[in-house]
């Protein structure tokens, strides 16, 4: 990413809560972001103020449905793939000429 000419370099780190993610974004205008120690010793010491229980469990309804739905986006994404490839493997016929108006040989 770039402003006014100069480089930003950014870190993102994705923290699991109750029922949600939240984000913690850095910037760093010069250098880059993952090598700062300050932010990495900031984004290492974050906590909640309480403690977060997950709300699903491998047996639940929920999980279950993002499991079989994940599958079934992986077959599906699997075969589209698999089309193309097919596809644009194929040489394509040989397009025949229209036929000649009538009195032109």
């Amino acid at each position: 990413m770039f402003s006014d000419g100069k480089q930003i370099s950014t870190l993102n780190w994705l923290v699991p809560g109750e029922d949600r993610y939240y984000s913690l974004t850095a910037l760093r205008f010069d250098g880059d972001a993952s090598e700062d120690p300050e932010i990495r010793q900031v984004f290492g010491s974050f906590r909640f103020m309480h403690h977060f229980v997950p709300s699903y469990t491998a047996d639940s309804l929920a999980f279950r449905i993002g499991y079989v739905t994940g599958i079934l986006m992986f077959i599906i994404t699997s075969l589209a793939i698999g089309v193309y490839f097919v596809r644009r493997g194929r040489t394509p016929r040989p397009q025949r000429p229209p036929p000649l108006p009538p009195g032109v040989r």
